[in-house]
């Protein structure tokens, strides 16, 4: 059986055998499309910029070196061009996504600090009490700068003995960072 073979526009840049070299196109450029949809979540910016390029590149390179003869040399230099260019863009996103987590951290990390060194002990309490201030005051001073208190049932009957309300030892549960 012979089939008729094709001229014109869709035979243009393809030497003497304009239906392998059209269905050679055809396929890779089906196939760069199915690669570019994947990826992987453990990809960072330099890789999702890289392949994106070479993808961009490859279609670009094959689609000029096509209109121009030659099909195979311009998905070369398309994807060695894209590739590069992708990666450096996913690159410059990378630095810019470390420095935001970076900043993120150091923010945590000062709060942290601040709100722990500001939190009162048992000792803090006890002192409180036996200096006169009623129930109200620290519990309001507790809910302000919370605490870091060991509430054992053995550390609450000491408590009590010592003179804190029952109201001031739920207060001191309630705003226990080491809860």
């Amino acid at each position: 059986m012979n089939f008729p073979v094709q001229t014109g526009a869709l035979a243009s840049g393809c030497d003497d055998k304009p239906n392998a070299c059209c269905k050679w196109l055809f396929c890779f450029l089906l196939c760069v499309v199915a690669i570019s949809q994947t990826g992987c979540t453990h990809m960072n910016g330099t890789r999702h910029g890289a392949l994106a390029g070479g993808t961009f590149g490859a279609v670009a390179g094959t689609l000029v070196g096509a209109a121009t003869g030659n099909p195979k040399t311009g998905l070369v230099a398309g994807t060695v061009i894209g590739t590069a260019l992708g990666a450096s863009v996913g690159h410059a996103d990378d630095v810019v996504v470390s420095r935001a987590v970076s900043l993120e951290t150091s923010a945590q990390e000062a709060a942290f600090v601040h709100v722990h060194s500001r939190a009162m002990t048992e000792h803090d309490v006890l002192q409180m009490i036996h200096a006169g201030i009623t129930d109200d005051l620290i519990i309001s001073t507790l809910a302000d700068r919370r605490g870091h208190f060991q509430l054992s049932p053995a550390g609450i009957i000491e408590l009590r003995n010592r003179g804190v309300s029952d109201r001031v030892i739920q207060a001191m549960q309630r705003y226990n960072l080491w809860r």
